[in-house]
């Protein structure tokens, strides 16, 4: 474990990435590259980290990160940040620089992707949301919380107000 760490942190100190801070950071990663299936919605993650920082009652910066073949949400973000300076926009952005994305955010929150591992193995604060159990792709730890949809039921069916709640008890903590 310590291997990994020291490469985690290797990473991070060769990142050159620039990002913006308030009292509270969010990352949040809506990707799919597997498709619609592993959504929850571009829209379902802005309104509940708009939400989780008012109910923490501090100014927050939303980061937002995406891969190339999510044109719909870049989209979405792109206007998104035309009216809102509280979100930064990263599309396909090396390992190194999501390291250090991820460890200078206090929360994480994405669907079942790629890029959600890094989060998950730095054992900060993370939400993960999957469309089934997957518990082969879930690291447990103390920070971190999967939430499933109702069996049967798809990823859209997660309500947010159980992504808030559960990101306002890690924050808590």
């Amino acid at each position: 474990m310590r291997t990994s760490f020291r490469t985690i942190f290797s990473l991070i100190k060769d990142s050159k990435l620039e990002t913006k801070k308030a009292e509270l950071n969010i990352l949040i990663m809506p990707g799919g590259g597997a498709g619609e299936i592993k959504k929850w919605g571009i829209e379902n993650f802005v309104s509940a980290s708009k939400s989780i920082a008012q109910s923490v009652n501090k100014s927050c910066h939303i980061n937002v990160l995406l891969g190339p073949d999510e044109k719909d949400e870049i989209v979405f973000v792109e206007k998104l940040i035309r009216s809102d300076n509280r979100f930064s926009l990263y599309i396909n952005i090396p390992i190194k620089d999501i390291a250090k994305l991820v460890d200078e955010c206090d929360l994480t929150i994405a669907n079942d992707c790629g890029p959600s591992h890094i989060a998950q193995c730095m054992q900060k604060p993370y939400i993960g949301l999957f469309r089934e159990p997957n518990t082969e792709w879930f690291l447990y730890h103390p920070k971190s919380i999967k939430i499933l949809p109702q069996e049967g039921q798809g990823i859209k069916t997660i309500q947010p107000q159980a992504v808030i709640d559960h990101a306002v008890t890690l924050l808590k903590s």
